[in-house]
């Protein structure tokens, strides 16, 4: 849960790492396959966004870290500006482009995608 108490950090990597800054490392979040640019969490809730080198932004749950509730991945260079605002994601790239995206979208996306993995892994068996 990202608290008062939570650092959260990207690295050059591609990882996130979630800190208690009473003391104690969280979890790693994976996800990006090139350095995050940048980040932001959500004021009020769980979320945090990522904008990395491979020219994605990525949503995550900090209570499911597995992997990114959604990722964007239409910048055509790398995103270096995350921002959120309610129910909106801004993301900024050197592309020159701003992209606005609604919540409610991404998470249809996300559900979307899943279940189309999901139906791909249960027809290969």
């Amino acid at each position: 849960h990202v608290t008062p108490e939570t650092l959260v950090s990207g690295g050059g990597d591609g990882s996130l790492r979630v800190h208690d800054i009473r003391g104690g490392e969280g979890p790693t979040l994976r996800g990006h396959a090139a350095a995050i640019m940048c980040l932001d969490c959500e004021k009020h809730g769980y979320r945090v966004v990522s904008g990395g080198y491979d020219h994605r932004a990525c949503v995550w749950d900090t209570r499911n870290t597995s992997l990114p509730v959604a990722t964007y991945s239409n910048h055509d260079n790398a995103v270096f500006a995350v921002a959120f605002s309610d129910t909106l994601l801004f993301t900024g790239s050197s592309d020159n482009t701003i992209c606005m995206l609604n919540f409610d979208d991404l998470s249809s996306a996300a559900a979307a995608a899943t279940a189309a993995s999901a139906a791909a892994a249960a027809a290969a068996a």
